[in-house]
C-alpha cells in the first residue's frame, strides 16, 4: 500500500515501454492515471486517497479519513465492504485484501478469491491467485493457489517483521538478522541478495524489486527476459510499485521524478509528470520512531505529515547523525580518534613518525625525481586509467605487442576503412574474439594536442555503452589505438547500395528503429550526453544479425565545430540550420537521422546529380507534395499489399529533416513513439527466458 499503483499491462503480449500506474497528488492527495496502457475505467476525481495498490487494468484504494475502500476498473468491490474501516490494502493480479481496523482480520474481493483464515493480521500481501498474511507473532501464513509442498526456507528464527508477494512467489525480512528471504514456485526468486537490507520490496510476474535500507537505492531479482531487473543506478527512491513486467518508483531527489524500468526497454525512462506534485509517502498522524518528516509538499488535514524511512547504517558504518524530526540519519566509518582512545598518544606518534618522514624524504624526492624523468624519456606511462576515470569496468588495456599480432603486424588485407582521420583494421584477439582497431585522430603539428584529444575521446567512449552503439572494448595508450566490438556485416551504406540481395522492408524498419535507439541513448542517458554531429549510413554498422550499431560518435562529440569554422557532417546530411547559426546540435542528429531513414525507405543517395531533384530530402518531399508515395519506396523491391506503415515511415523522415531544428522531434520521441510499434509477447513458460519478437505493422510487409 502506498500513493503509487503498478498495473498489469497484459498478458501474453506487452508493447516495448508499456507501464500503466495511478499516482495521489501531493496535498489533495486526489489520483491521476499515468501511462501508455488502456486506463482503468472510473478514476474518482473527486475523491481523496490515503493509499492505493494495482492490479490487472484496475485499482483499489482507501478513503483520506475513513478508510472505506474504493475501487476503479476491472474488479467490483461487494456492497457490504463499502463502509467498513481498514487500516491496509493489497492487491494481486486479478483480487485485493484489507486488514479491517476494528479486529485486525482479512476480507478479500476480486476474482479466484479462496476463504481467508479466521484470525488477525498485521499485514497482507498478494500474488497471483493468492494471499499472504503476516500475524502478530512474526509468522506468514499463505492460502490460495499456490502449491503447499514449498517449504519456507529453514533460516533464522522463522519469523518476520514483514511480508511481501509477487508472480507466485513470497520474500519477507527476518526478524532476527533483517535479512531478506524468498520462497515460492519460481526458483529465481530464491536468488534474493542476502547482502543488502531493504525497507521495502514490490513483486511482478517473474521479478521483485526493494529499496536498500541503508542508501534507499533499488535492487531487483528474478527473471530479466523484458529487462525488469534493470533499475537506474545511483538513484534513491522513497516508494516503488511493480507492474506484471516492469517497476515504477518516486525518486529521493528534490525533483520528485517517476522513474520506470522493464516492459522491454534496455533504459530506464522518466515519466512526464510536468505540473504535477506527487505525494511521496502516506500522510499519518504522526511519524514512526524510524521515520523523519519531510517538508516536501503536504496532507489536505493540518495535523497529518509524510514520513520518510530514516537511512539504515550497514556493515562498518556507524550512525554519526541520528534520525531526527526533519532530518534523516547519518552513516559514516568512525573516526580514527575513536580507535586510538588516547588523543595525546596520537600526537606523539604523529611527531615522531613526521621527524622519520622529514629524515627520509630529502634523498628520496632526488632519487624519485631523477628515475621519474628518465622513466618519461624511455617511454610513456601505458595507465591512462590514472587519467581517465571509467564508469565500466570492463574496458581492457592492451599493448602495442598484442595489437600487433592481432592485425598481423597492421596488414593491408586486415583493413577494413581508410580515412583522413586514420585506417581501422579487423583485429584477432588471442581468446578468439574478432575487434575492430581504430587509431585515434592525431595532429602531426601538435603532440600535446594529440595527447589530450586521445584521453578526451577515450572518456567519453568509455563512460557509453548501448546495445544499439559499436561499443568501445578496450585501448593502447603507446600507440593511440581504440578496440572497438567488430561488426561483420559492415555499413548500412554498403548494404543499402552495393551488396545483394537487397534489405528487405522487415530489416530496413528494424535497423531504423536501433539506430533512433542508439541516438536516444547519446542525447538523453549518456552523462554527459553526446551529440554524434555525423550520423549518416556509413556510420551505422551491422553485426552478424544484421542489428544497427551507431559508431564513430566519440571523436564528432569532441570537435569545436564554431572554433574550427569547419564542421564535420557529411554533404547531404548536414543540418539546415548550420549555415545560419554554424553550430551543430540534438536536432542536427534528428535532421541526420531523417536523412537516413529516407536511404532506407528508398534506395536513393542523399545527393545524386541524375536526380532531377538533386538533395534526398527535397526531391521526396516534391514527390509526396505530388501524391506519389509509391515512387518513394526502393523500386528494387515489390511494394507490401498494406504499404501504409512504409507511408507513416516517410512522414516520419519528412518530420525529421523540416528546415528549422524546433520543428523536428527529439530522438526520443522518435525512438519511443514514431517509428513502427512491435508486440512483443513473452514465453512465459520457457526456462530459457526466450522472447520471441513479432511485428504489429510490419507482419503485413512480411507476406510479400
Amino acid at each position: 500500500m502506498a500513493t503509487i499503483g503498478s498495473m498489469w499491462t497484459g498478458y501474453p503480449y506487452i508493447d516495448v515501454g508499456d507501464y500503466s500506474i495511478c499516482v495521489l497528488q501531493a496535498n489533495s492527495l486526489q489520483p491521476i492515471y499515468l501511462g501508455k496502457f488502456i486506463s482503468p475505467v472510473g478514476v474518482p476525481k473527486d475523491k481523496k486517497l490515503l493509499a492505493i495498490s494495482g492490479g490487472s487494468g484496475f485499482v483499489c484504494g482507501l478513503l483520506y479519513g475513513s478508510q472505506f475502500p474504493i475501487c476503479w476498473g476491472d474488479i467490483e468491490l461487494p456492497q457490504s465492504l463499502e463502509n467498513i474501516s481498514f487500516t491496509s490494502l493489497n492487491c494481486g493480479r486479478s483480487h485485493c485484501c484489507a486488514i479491517r481496523s476494528d479486529d485486525s482480520k482479512i476480507n478479500c474481493w476480486g476474482i479466484f478469491i479462496y476463504k481467508s483464515p479466521d484470525q488477525p493480521f498485521v499485514s497482507v500481501s498478494l500474488g497471483i491467485d493468492f494471499s499472504c498474511g503476516l500475524t502478530q507473532d512474526g509468522n506468514i501464513t499463505c492460502w490460495g493457489h499456490l502449491s503447499d509442498a514449498i517449504p519456507q526456507p529453514d533460516r533464522g528464527t522463522g519469523t518476520f517483521v514483514s511480508l511481501f508477494a509477487g508472480g507466485y512467489s513470497i520474500c519477507g525480512i527476518e526478524s532476527s538478522t533483517r535479512d531478506i528471504l524468498c520462497w515460492g514456485e519460481d526458483a529465481s526468486y530464491t536468488y534474493a541478495p542476502s547482502v543488502f537490507q531493504f525497507s521495502s520490496v514490490t513483486g511482478g510476474r517473474y521479478h521483485m524489486c526493494g529499496i536498500r535500507a541503508d542508501n534507499h537505492q533499488v535492487v531487483c531479482w528474478g527473471q530479466n527476459n523484458v529487462y525488469q531487473l534493470r533499475a537506474p543506478k545511483n538513484v534513491s527512491f522513497t516508494a516503488i510499485s511493480a507492474g506484471d513486467f516492469y517497476t515504477c518508483g518516486f525518486t529521493r531527489d528534490g525533483r520528485l521524478r517517476v522513474l520506470c524500468w522493464g516492459g522491454y526497454k534496455e533504459e530506464y525512462w522518466e515519466v512526464n509528470i510536468t505540473g504535477i506534485h506527487v505525494s511521496q509517502a502516506i500522510c499519518s498522524s504522526r511519524c514512526r520512531k524510524d521515520q523523519y518528516q519531510t517538508s516536501k509538499y503536504g496532507c489536505p488535514s493540518l495535523t497529518d505529515r509524510v514520513c520518510l524511512d530514516c537511512s539504515v547504517c550497514t556493515g562498518d558504518d556507524i550512525e554519526l547523525v541520528p534520525c531526527g524530526i526533519n532530518t534523516d540519519r547519518v552513516c559514516g566509518k568512525p573516526s580514527l580518534a575513536s580507535h586510538q582512545g588516547d588523543i595525546k598518544n596520537l600526537r606523539k606518534l604523529f611527531l615522531v613518525l613526521l621527524y622519520l618522514i622529514i629524515t627520509l624524504s630529502f634523498g628520496l624526492i632526488l632519487m624519485a625525481t631523477f628515475s621519474y624523468f628518465t622513466y618519461m624519456k624511455k617511454r610513456k606511462l601505458e595507465t591512462l586509467a590514472n587519467i581517465v576515470s571509467f564508469s565500466r569496468s570492463d574496458i581492457l588495456y592492451f599493448s602495442s605487442a598484442e595489437l600487433r599480432e592481432a592485425t598481423n603486424n597492421y596488414s593491408d588485407e586486415m583493413v577494413l576503412s581508410k580515412s583522413a582521420s586514420g585506417n581501422v583494421y579487423k583485429g584477432l584477439l588471442q581468446n578468439g574474439q574478432e575487434v575492430a582497431i581504430k587509431q585515434a585522430k592525431l595532429f602531426n603539428s601538435d603532440e600535446n594536442r594529440s595527447e589530450k584529444m586521445f584521453e578526451k575521446e577515450l572518456h567519453l567512449l568509455g563512460r557509453a555503452h548501448h546495445s544499439c552503439l559499436v561499443n568501445l572494448i578496450g585501448y593502447c595508450e603507446v600507440d593511440k589505438l581504440l578496440v572497438f566490438e567488430f561488426m561483420p556485416r559492415g555499413t548500412l551504406s554498403q548494404n543499402i547500395y552495393t551488396k545483394t540481395p537487397p534489405l528487405d522492408w522487415v530489416s530496413r524498419i528494424r535497423i531504423a528503429e536501433q539506430a533512433a535507439r542508439g541516438l536516444e541513448y547519446l542525447h538523453r542517458y549518456a552523462s554527459p550526453s553526446i551529440i554524434h554531429r555525423d550520423v549518416k549510413s556509413s556510420n551505422i554498422l551491422l553485426d552478424y544479425n544484421w542489428n544497427a550499431h551507431v559508431s564513430n560518435f566519440g571523436l564528432c562529440s569532441l570537435e569545436e565545430t564554431q572554433a574550427s569554422g569547419t564542421t564535420i557532417t557529411t554533404p547531404g546530411y548536414l543540418d539546415p540550420e548550420y549555415g545560419s547559426c554554424l553550430r551543430l546540435t540534438a536536432k542536427s542528429d534528428v535532421y541526420s537521422f531523417g536523412v537516413v531513414l529516407l536511404e532506407l525507405l528508398s534506395g536513393e543517395k542523399p545527393i545524386d546529380s541524375s536526380r532531377n531533384i538533386q538533395d534526398l530530402a527535397a526531391w521526396v518531399l516534391d514527390l509526396v507534395g505530388r501524391d506519389e508515395w509509391n515512387s518513394v519506396l526502393d523500386q528494387k523491391l515489390a511494394l507490401p499489399p498494406q504499404p501504409e506503415p512504409l507511408y507513416n515511415a516517410v512522414k516520419l523522415s519528412l518530420e525529421c529533416t523540416k528546415v528549422r531544428g524546433k520543428d523536428r522531434p527529439t530522438m526520443s520521441e522518435v525512438a519511443q513513439s514514431s517509428l513502427p510499434r512491435r508486440r512483443v509477447p513473452v514465453d512465459l513458460g520457457a526456462a530459457q527466458h526466450i522472447v520471441t519478437w513479432h511485428e504489429d505493422v510490419p507482419s503485413v510487409i512480411m507476406q510479400q
